[in-house]
């Protein structure tokens, strides 16, 4: 009958729509979890890129950053800062929070030292320490780890030079490079940048000869990358 034959039409119609209309429900509810998951990976992937900072921070944001680059607080201390190391007369007050980037691939582990002033809670530079001093060591308990280190100069003059290449990119060209030393005992070198709102230097220090001082013991010793950011 035509009657019957329109109800059954209409019938199928309202089950394609409701097929539809799920099928639609399950397309947004996919897209939507898929967009809060992309956006969370997306601020994990912008914290990790923060692994060196250009930028001033606010202090409250260290532990994210450090959060988001495996770091762990390992120690705070307070002493006097010079901003501008070509200018070491002015002094800054700080207090020093040590975080551990356990992810790290280099021997020591990056510790980054966050300088933050004492006067107003600002930040006003940060050390990036590839050093076996954040602060503490005792090289005379540790005589065989300076012994395999003093084998490794490559290594820490292929970090040097990376770091050298990373302050190129931000800076262009150095202000200042000053070779301290090169010679069969030590390397000590350092490398300076500054733009209207930074100052930065890159260091290395490699003991080539260990040496075994009667009045200091093995304290002249040192095994050093540095990238020191300042912010004016």
């Amino acid at each position: 009958m035509p009657c019957e034959k329109i109800k059954t039409n209409k019938s199928e119609m309202n089950k394609i729509l409701l097929i539809k209309i799920f099928l639609l429900c399950v397309s947004v509810s996919i897209v939507t979890s898929c967009s809060i998951k992309k956006g969370y990976t997306t601020q994990q992937e912008e914290l990790k890129k923060g692994k060196f900072q250009f930028d001033r921070i606010a202090v409250n944001k260290i532990e994210e950053i450090e959060k988001a680059n495996s770091g762990i607080i390992k120690d705070s201390l307070e002493f006097g800062l010079s901003l501008n190391n070509l200018k070491t007369d002015n002094q800054t007050k700080t207090k020093t929070f040590i975080y551990k980037r356990e992810n790290d691939d280099f021997s020591p582990k990056l510790h980054v030292w966050y300088h933050v002033d004492t006067t107003n809670n600002e930040l006003v530079a940060i050390t990036y320490n590839w050093d076996f001093y954040n602060p503490s060591f005792n090289p005379d308990k540790n005589e065989k780890l300076l012994i395999e280190t003093n084998k490794r100069e490559s290594e820490y003059q292929a970090k040097y030079k990376e770091l050298n290449g990373l302050l190129k990119e931000r800076f262009q060209n150095p202000t200042e490079v000053n070779l301290i030393n090169d010679s069969d005992y030590s390397f000590n070198e350092m490398t300076y940048w500054e733009d209207e709102e930074l100052y930065a230097y890159s260091r290395i220090r490699f003991q080539r000869k260990i040496d075994k001082n009667p009045m200091i013991g093995l304290a002249g010793n040192h095994f050093v990358v540095q990238m020191v950011i300042s912010f004016k």
